[in-house]
């Protein structure tokens, strides 16, 4: 739609032959032009805008509540900026990377993803693209795995400080591999995870520049503008949309190598540079390297990818045992609750209650439920209640458990209110879930599937189903064939039965977050029975059931 939108849009400045090209082709050279605009950008004309809560102001904004001063600029001040400036001004080097062979290699034609290079040192998969095979393109990622965040908590914000310094390094890197057709990116999961998708013909010299970065260089400022700017971003999200950080706590709670934000902020203000680099060292020293990859390769790139991989890392690697990703076991009978005041003034309540049997056909129904649940939800409680904008509903997959959900953030009940309006909805919405006719139940299911086998619109989209089931050690491959199968074969009563074993059943694990608003602080929490409150997320992570 949104696509559509800026078409129609274009349509009022260009003609409609060049509306899909017009911003990115440039027919001619106009020196005039481009005199005449430069000569413009001159202290006369230029605007500086200050924007702090320390500015001084003298007027008020007309449709918002803010003020403002205007000033105008001093000649002393112009005169300064005439002088000759210091910075070393120059256009970039030629772009190395550039890709010159669109050659197809002659791939292995295996459906699903195989092991291809495996010894002492790493592994990895390959898999043909079939949606994009005529294109010269590929992914790969390379995990370095390490269960060190999930251990510690000192590990867990080294491991951030380490994508941050990694990201700023790498910038310029970044972009010349985006203007080249690829991208670069390095994310965290258990451990580390470097990214490379687009043009596969210049992927080894890009890969080679990443891999050198990676062991960072920690100089003293920059570590203390990342630690800087980590704790802000923790002191940030404080503000963000209740509803927003109310999944984010339920995140935290249900993953292992997830800690209390004011614990974070506190490591990470007595870390040192040299934590940081005796960190990265020990990462480098010991883990377990798997790689995929997906598309354009053969098996020549592969070998070569490997040996690559091992003369950029150190020579004594300890090749650890691999460490999936811990996560929480929901445990019938169990209530975990999570209690907070917000600086803002919204409340924010999530109410997850978890399936007892965790397996594929469960998850279907839950899958096809979800679209009819959410639609009523928005319906009743945002249209004709006016609770919130932000009201949801619906499934989550967390391991190989179910979850159903209700989500608000509304300014207008607290938060023992809210869980009270969700407790007499969840009844509700079981007796309009009874009447649903079978047709209704066939248009759900059909419109899952449609989602479910839409074909996918790029690399990533298509290697996805097949990354998660990498990093779950599903080898088979066949998560999404079985789910797709599941709903296949799902009746009106499987719906119906999902939501007893969910919203109705007093036994099912739950979790509930309540953010509490400052709008409502001297107002209760909710009470629910049995239920465990959660404060200190390490203790917890400590002793609890994992999947």
């Amino acid at each position: 739609f949104g696509y559509v939108a800026n078409l129609a849009d274009n349509m009022q400045l260009t003609p409609s032959r060049y509306v899909v090209a017009a911003d990115y082709v440039y027919e001619s050279f106009d020196r005039q032009a481009i005199a005449d605009l430069t000569a413009q950008l001159t202290p006369s004309q230029l605007r500086v805008w200050y924007i702090s809560k320390q500015e001084p102001h003298n007027a008020s904004l007309h449709f918002y509540d803010g003020k403002y001063q205007l000033s105008t600029l001093s000649s002393a001040e112009i005169n300064s900026w005439q002088q000759a400036g210091e910075l070393s001004l120059q256009l970039p080097a030629v772009n190395s990377l550039m890709p010159k062979d669109f050659t197809l290699k002659q791939a292995s034609q295996a459906a699903l993803p195989q092991l291809s290079v495996s010894n002492d040192q790493l592994k990895i998969w390959y898999a043909p693209s079939t949606a994009f095979a005529s294109q010269p393109r590929g992914f790969l990622e390379i995990y370095v795995n390490t269960d060190a965040a999930e251990r510690s908590i000192k590990a867990a914000v080294l491991q951030q400080l380490w994508r941050d310094l990694y990201q700023q390094q790498q910038g310029a890197l970044q972009a010349e591999a985006s203007a080249a057709g690829m991208g670069l990116e390095l994310d965290t999961a258990n451990g580390l995870v470097l990214s490379v998708d687009g043009f596969t013909d210049q992927q080894p010299a890009l890969l080679r520049r990443a891999l050198a970065g990676l062991a960072i260089k920690v100089e003293p400022a920059a570590f203390a503008q990342a630690v800087d700017r980590y704790v802000r971003n923790l002191q940030n999200s404080q503000r963000q949309f209740p509803i927003g950080q109310a999944f984010n706590h339920y995140q935290q709670l249900i993953s292992a190598d997830g800690y209390n934000d004011s614990a974070l902020s506190q490591v990470a203000t007595e870390l040192t540079p040299a934590d940081l680099t005796g960190f990265v060292q020990q990462t480098l020293s010991a883990h377990q390297l798997r790689v995929m990859t997906f598309g354009n390769y053969d098996q020549a790139a592969l070998e070569q990818l490997a040996m690559m991989l091992t003369s950029a890392l150190p020579a004594k690697r300890q090749n650890i045992a691999y460490q999936p990703e811990q996560e929480w076991r929901p445990e019938p009978g169990k209530t975990l609750v999570i209690e907070q005041d917000l600086p803002v003034s919204d409340t924010a309540v999530l109410d997850m209650l978890y399936h007892p049997t965790p397996t594929v056909a469960v998850q279907a129904a839950g899958l096809v439920l979800e679209e009819h649940f959410s639609n009523v939800t928005f319906e009743t409680l945002r249209t004709e209640e006016q609770l919130a904008y932000a009201v949801t509903g619906g499934q989550t997959r967390h391991g190989d458990y179910s979850g159903f959900y209700l989500a608000i953030q509304t300014p207008v009940k607290n938060v023992a209110a809210m869980q009270q309006r969700f407790d007499d909805y969840k009844q509700q919405y079981a007796k309009v879930l009874a009447t649903l006719s079978e047709a209704d139940f066939q248009r759900l299911k059909q419109s899952t599937l449609v989602t479910l086998s839409e074909p996918a619109k790029n690399l990533r989209d298509e290697v996805q189903p097949l990354v998660a089931d990498w990093y779950r050690e599903r080898f088979s491959f066949d998560s999404k064939a079985k789910l797709i199968n599941a709903v296949a074969k799902l009746q009106l009563a499987d719906l119906q039965d999902y939501y007893r074993q969910t919203m109705l059943n007093p036994k099912a694990a739950r979790i509930s977050v309540q953010l509490r608003g400052s709008k409502f602080a001297d107002q209760p929490f909710a009470k629910i029975k049995d239920a465990s409150k959660i404060t200190d997320l390490a203790t917890f992570h400590q002793t609890m059931p994992r999947q």
